[in-house]
């Protein structure tokens, strides 16, 4: 069978022969009119586009007109059957997008180095994109990069005081919805014959803020006086609409542009995006108008996020523990094997809430300890290289006393180890969630991965019920905390009015109502069933 690609040994003698020169080969790969395949898990030029290479047909093609913005993307896919991938620009990236933008910049010492981006990258994944050749994630054919920054840094680079190798790490702000963000564009680049990629490298990041409800104001970006062709960032300011910004010194050799999405918009994206994020404030006003808020303190209500999470999405994410509760190599959500495992989870809570006494403290020692004598399931740790770093409880209780619990009619102090319910098989259950938390001391991106596991674990508990035959109604919650607020609204919990006098946000999650978080629950719980009732009629 005749093989559809050369080896790479076989390139230049075949040029050579053609009377073609290595400069013009490598030239066509890296505008991506030749390009790489896998084949025996090793990289092959494909032969078809090699042969046009060699018959000159490529050549032909440059007296063609042109239209703007079209380029020879759909010629190349038209092989591929799909369109180059576009997505983040991972760490492993960086030494491939280094070396593309040195060779095409206008001065390669404005590439910047892969350190520096590997920081920025570090602390917000979602700053930089690329569109790579679709069989070679190491060519590169464009890039934007667009970094969340505070207004006073923007200045600073606008009125060139730095530039943007000068932008530390802890600088890029981490995306998070609901809060308002300003951009500045630190790299635009694309190879010739890809420039209309940077159109839709845009697009990409808007669908991206769109989806998780990132709201960006401004845009901002600097261009080159003497960049009068049409350009990644020339395009880019036609397409999306960017305006001059005036009144800051242009004797730098260089221009100033801002893309207001607080402002109407021509542009199909900019304008669905705008649209996507009026109507989620619109749903966040709703929703804040239907709950009691006004208790709460404004930054905490600023910072909520009412919009659930989307579980489909997630359903690669989620997994099933491993044995002993791992969740990785260095990381386990376990159950509660000791008396000093109880001690741990009373350090984090003192820590988070710190008690008015010491003999407060040690009090809730023996409490505890009676609640996990009466029923083992009702904590989980989340320990990390053998160190405890956060807990959950999930106490199975009557109707009544969670009832007398959210009218603070109960302190938790109160409940006894009597008051503690089993997880029985058929037998309905009700579950208030005491405390889901990681120890404050952990902050940064080691707490958004701790509150990661602790909620793929907390998935993992409930469907383990479900396994067990264990019937829950429903679970409740209460919090004036934003992490407990925004992990009750993720979870699709639903607040509930809560009694006079109650400062606090009250939720119940229904487990007779749809909800994509509890669908492996159900389903354990359906087999569950059906395997006990065969059991029980051939018995």
């Amino acid at each position: 069978m005749e093989r559809d690609y050369y080896l790479p040994s076989e390139i230049l003698p075949l040029v050579l022969n053609a009377g073609k020169t290595k400069s013009s080969f490598y030239r066509a790969y890296r505008e991506g009119k030749v390009f790489k395949i896998i084949r025996d898990e090793r990289e092959v030029y494909d032969k078809e586009v090699v042969d046009k290479f060699l018959r000159g047909e490529f050549e032909r093609e440059k007296g063609r007109r042109k239209t703007r913005g079209v380029e020879p993307v759909a010629s190349i896919m038209a092989d591929t059957k799909t369109m180059p991938p576009i997505t983040i620009v991972r760490m492993e990236d960086t030494a491939a997008l280094y070396m593309m933008e040195t060779a095409v910049l206008p001065r390669f010492e404005d590439a910047i180095v892969p350190p520096t981006i590997q920081g920025w990258i570090g602390r917000n994944k979602y700053v930089y994109w690329a569109e790579f050749h679709p069989h070679n994630r190491r060519d590169i054919w464009a890039v934007l990069g667009m970094l969340p920054l505070h207004e006073e840094v923007i200045v600073q680079l606008l009125h060139k005081e730095i530039s943007p190798k000068d932008i530390p790490a802890e600088a890029v702000l981490p995306y998070e919805p609901g809060k308002i963000y300003s951009c500045y564009i630190s790299s635009m680049t694309a190879v010739r014959g890809h420039y209309n990629a940077i159109t839709r490298l845009m697009q990409r990041v808007l669908s991206y803020w769109k989806k998780h409800n990132i709201s960006v104001e401004r845009v901002y970006i600097d261009i080159l006086e003497e960049s009068i062709e049409d350009t990644p960032p020339l395009i880019l300011t036609n397409e999306f609409f960017y305006s001059p910004l005036y009144g800051l010194d242009e004797r730098r050799n260089s221009t100033h542009w801002v893309l207001r999405l607080d402002r109407r918009n021509g542009n199909p994206s900019v304008k669905a995006y705008q649209q996507s994020i009026e109507q989620q404030k619109k749903e966040k006003t709703h929703m804040l108008a239907t709950i009691p808020v006004d208790t709460l303190p404004a930054d905490t209500v600023s910072q909520m996020k009412l919009s659930p999470r989307n579980f489909m999405d997630l359903k690669d994410r989620f997994h099933s523990l491993g044995p002993d509760g791992q969740i990785t190599k260095h990381a386990r959500f376990r159950s509660v094997l000791s008396h000093d495992d109880i001690l741990a989870i009373i350090e984090i809570n003192n820590a988070l809430f710190p008690p008015s006494s010491g003999s407060a403290a040690q009090r809730f020692i023996p409490i505890l300890q009676a609640w996990w004598n009466k029923n083992t399931d009702v904590f989980r740790v989340l320990e990390v290289d053998n160190e405890i770093v956060g807990f959950a409880s999930f106490l199975p209780l009557s109707q009544d006393i969670i009832d007398k619990i959210v009218r603070n009619e109960m302190r938790m102090t109160q409940i006894k180890g009597d008051d503690i319910q089993g997880y029985t098989p058929h037998q309905p259950t009700n579950i208030f969630v005491w405390t889901i938390a990681v120890h404050p001391d952990i902050q940064g991106q080691r707490k958004r991965s701790y509150g990661w596991y602790l909620a793929m674990g907390m998935w993992n508990f409930l469907n383990d019920l479900g396994a067990r035959g264990v019937e829950i109604g429903a679970i409740y919650a209460r919090s004036d905390e934003i992490e407990g607020i925004n992990l009750s609204f993720g979870f699709r919990f639903k607040p509930v009015p809560p009694p006079p006098g109650v400062k606090k946000l009250v939720f119940r999650l229904d487990f007779s109502e749809s909800n994509e978080f509890l669908t492996a629950y159900k389903l354990a719980l359906t087999k569950y069933r059906a395997l006990h009732t065969v059991n029980s009629s051939n018995g």
